[in-house]
């Protein structure tokens, strides 16, 4: 229990977020699709990564957001854009 107490709020809330997930993977993947739900994932993985960095959030050495780290995402997004037409 010493553990615990030594946590900050968002260690804890990795399992509530974990269970969200699965949730939502549970009823959107089939509606979806497996790329593109997957594809989304990554998108938002990739974003909040870039958050994380950017403002040194969560213990993460601060590194500024880039043209290059931008153009990354926005090629990504329009990835997503391309599968869920198709």
């Amino acid at each position: 229990t010493e553990a615990f107490r030594n946590l900050s709020w968002w260690h804890l809330s990795g399992g509530l977020l974990g269970a969200f997930f699965i949730a939502t993977a549970a009823f959107a993947a089939p509606r979806t699709g497996a790329l593109l739900f997957m594809v989304l994932v990554l998108a938002g993985q990739l974003a909040m990564a870039l958050m994380l960095d950017h403002f040194g959030w969560a213990g993460f050495r601060q590194a500024p957001v880039s043209l290059g780290k931008l153009a990354g995402l926005t090629l990504i997004v329009g990835g997503v854009w391309l599968i869920q037409r198709g």
